[in-house]
Order: structure tokens, then C-alpha cells, then sequence
């Protein structure tokens, strides 16, 4: 302290305190912005969730669809994505195309990836709805996806894309509300 007092007279520098003060300011901000961060995780979401390389959609609609599952995902952490092709590319078997194209594209959210797709083959119109992430499992069962597919199949068989693909983000959402609620629907 004698460092900061005027040998002459005695009396203390302003400056020095002046300086002492903007130290101790910035090593609180500083301290306080590392002790006050939160930790909850905040997830990057993909911007698009509807991928039609069939070209089944219109690009009002594909819009549209995407912009529902960019809000379904921005609150729940879970993605729906919606995959239309011409053919399986070489694939013979529905699923095992489902799950590569899903993990190959790095499609969910968060570090279990966690997501929904359903994806269309227009060759032989075939679909699969895939699931991944343990929270995913739990609401997606086998029976909800059998309650899914009734949801917008009729839709599918009038080649009214829109209206299966949007009946799909509800039913999605629908089972989203019943495992939250701890009653998946099994």
C-alpha cells in the first residue's frame, strides 16, 4: 500500500486506485463469466429435414414440411426427416438402405443422433420409418410405427405426398407427446 501513497505528501494516488479498480473489474467479469455459464447443451440443428430427390413435392411444400420439422426439433431435441428417392441404389432390402442412408448422412440430433426418417424408393414404392437414439426407441415403437404408417399411407396410395408427409410429422409428434407423458404408445 505504501507504493500507492505520494512520498512528498502523503496522501494516495487516485490513478493507482483507479487502476486496481479496473483490474479487479475485469478478473470479476472474467471469474463470473466462467462460473456462470450454464450447462445445458445447446444443439446445432441441420437446416434441412426434407430431402426429395424424387422430386414427389413441390418446393412450397417441401419448404413448408421442413420448416415443421425444424420447430419440432428446436424444442424437442429429436429430428423427423423426411427422404424421398428414385431407387434404392443397388439396395435390395428397404431397411438396410434406411439405416445407411440415415447414418451416412449423419442425419439426428445430439450425440446418440437421435432422429426419425421415413424414406420412400419410388421404384417399387417402398418405405421404412427409422428410428435412432434410445429416446427414440422408446417413443417409436414398432406398434407406433405401425399407427404412423395407417396415418399417411392412404395419402401415399392417392400420390398426395404433402398430405402423407405432413400427416407423418404429426403422427411423430403424437407419440413425441405420449412418451413425454410417460405412456409411449406400445
Amino acid at each position: 500500500i505504501s507504493a500507492f501513497f505520494d512520498a512528498d505528501c502523503d496522501c494516495f494516488h487516485f490513478s493507482h486506485l483507479f487502476t486496481i479498480f479496473v483490474v479487479i473489474t475485469m478478473l470479476c467479469l472474467f471469474c463470473g463469466n466462467i462460473f456462470s455459464q450454464e450447462e445445458v447443451e445447446t444443439l446445432s440443428l441441420p437446416d434441412t429435414f426434407v430431402i426429395d430427390n424424387a422430386n414427389l413435392l413441390s418446393a412450397e411444400d417441401a419448404e413448408k414440411l421442413n420448416e415443421k420439422c425444424i420447430s419440432f426439433a428446436s424444442t424437442s431435441n429429436l429430428g423427423i426427416y423426411i427422404v424421398t428417392v428414385p431407387d434404392m441404389g443397388g439396395y435390395t432390402n428397404i431397411e438396410d438402405f434406411s439405416e445407411d442412408f440415415y447414418t451416412n448422412n449423419e442425419f439426428g440430433i445430439g450425440e446418440e443422433k437421435t432422429g426419425i426418417m421415413l424414406i420412400m424408393s419410388m421404384l417399387g414404392r417402398d418405405y421404412d420409418i427409422w428410428a435412432l437414439g434410445s429416446f427414440a426407441h422408446y417413443t417409436f415403437t414398432d406398434y407406433g410405427k405401425e399407427v404412423m404408417a395407417n396415418s399417411f399411407l392412404s395419402d401415399f396410395k392417392q400420390n398426395d405426398w404433402a398430405a402423407g408427409f405432413n400427416n407423418f410429422i404429426l403422427s411423430c409428434e403424437e407419440l413425441y407427446n405420449y412418451a413425454k407423458s410417460g405412456t409411449p404408445l406400445d
